[in-house]
């Protein structure tokens, strides 16, 4: 733990968070790619179900698995070729929205600081290091919208050929499809926030290191169910960015948005040797 002279030798600059309106955007396209891939399943499904319900219900032996299931790798191909086109350049807008408004957040915070010259002025958005970070950022979003709707056809499959091995008539399995659209469209929700935070943290971090910023001021920020006691205990302790704190609960360093659901943030602190040496 530093010194109170060692802190005072520095100025804690305000944090850059994850924002909202992107979260609420980013999550509103990935909920609208999510209730096109439902509509035209459940459509396609409940057409060849109807068709064929009274098989379903009389003679196990002339069940049309075989039908249903070219249906299910008609819509496969047809939603994998739709997911994969678009989850590389809504991965890339929602990177470069996130870069931006951190970038935005960062200079901000140089100017707001009291302690500062007015001659101090720095680039965050420069290095390998943070381009290596956003290009991950890309990737790994890019992974996840792919595996939303390679995840719900998945289940889809698996509801549609249970319901037909059990002579179940079309009521039951729309309302076992629409149970899946639920959980599909949350976990949508659920990636567009996690990502936001992790994004943002992730780059904001990588920024200040490019700086040559290497401490941070741990900030609690409670949600309603990932709220963590071992986060809430670090609130306002000093930590290496490169390092972060260790987490009890998990048994491990942990930076800020890093483990699932975290909404916790920091704030810098930058060192006054280093703001001489590029004032």
């Amino acid at each position: 733990m530093p010194t109170r002279q060692a802190r005072s030798s520095s100025v804690t600059l305000r944090a850059a968070k994850p924002q909202a309106g992107l979260r609420d955007a980013y999550a509103k396209k990935l909920r609208a790619l999510v209730l096109s891939m439902s509509q035209d399943v459940v459509e396609a499904v409940k057409e060849a179900y109807e068709a064929n319900e009274p098989l379903i219900a009389q003679d196990a032996k002339a069940l049309p698995a075989k039908k249903l299931s070219d249906i299910m790798d008609r819509l496969r191909k047809r939603w994998d070729e739709r997911f994969n086109g678009e989850a590389r350049n809504l991965a890339q807008w929602f990177a470069k929205k996130v870069r931006s408004g951190v970038v935005r957040q960062q200079k901000d915070a140089i100017k707001s600081a009291k302690d500062l010259p007015p001659s101090f002025s720095v680039g965050f958005d420069k290095g390998r290091v943070s381009q290596d970070v956003f290009e991950a950022i890309v990737e790994e979003n890019a992974s996840l919208i792919k595996s939303i709707g390679r995840t719900y056809l998945d289940q889809v499959e698996g509801l549609v050929m249970r319901s037909v091995t059990a002579g179940r008539d079309i009521k039951g399995l729309a309302e076992d499809l629409q149970k899946r659209y639920d959980i599909t469209k949350r976990r949508a929700d659920f990636i567009a926030r996690d990502q936001n935070n992790k994004a943002a943290e992730s780059l904001a971090r990588a920024h200040d290191l490019n700086l040559g910023i290497t401490r941070g001021v741990w900030m609690h920020v409670p949600g309603k169910y990932t709220s963590r006691k071992s986060h809430k205990d670090a609130d306002g302790e000093e930590f290496d960015l490169n390092k972060g704190i260790w987490d009890n609960e998990v048994k491990q360093w942990v930076k800020p948005g890093e483990l699932p659901g975290c909404q916790c943030t920091y704030r810098p602190i930058l060192p006054k040797d280093l703001w001489k040496r590029k004032s």
